[in-house]
């Protein structure tokens, strides 16, 4: 398999890999995400989710870059251990909405757009 990002693919006993995944132009964060088994391994599940024209907002928004022949960056924020990686995760989203970046994955009820 392919790394053309230089991702982590390998498993690490106790520890998730916190990273991002960003516009292909401006590398502007637009998805933060948490993998177990490696950001690689997370990474191709997103394309393939993107191709089978799966209706998350991330894979939509995916499948909009390759149907334009381009391809999201995704890159590794960080690594923690897997008993912290919900807080962690959630630290890194806050701090990207915090400075302006619109996140697929951040779900905003109607009182907070």
């Amino acid at each position: 398999m392919r790394n053309p990002y230089n991702l982590s693919d390998r498993w690490k006993p106790g520890v998730m890999f916190i990273y991002a995944i960003c516009e292909p132009d401006t590398l502007e964060v637009r998805y933060i995400g948490k993998a177990q088994n490696g950001v690689l391994g997370r990474w191709y599940t997103h394309l393939s989710a993107a191709r089978r024209g799966m209706t998350s907002p991330v894979a939509k928004w995916i499948a909009g870059w390759l149907a334009v022949g381009k391809e999201p960056t995704p890159i590794m924020l960080t690594e923690c251990p897997k008993k912290m990686a919900d807080d962690v995760e959630r630290a890194w989203v806050q701090l990207f909405v915090d400075n302006g970046y619109q996140l697929l994955n951040v779900q905003l009820n109607s009182s907070q757009r």
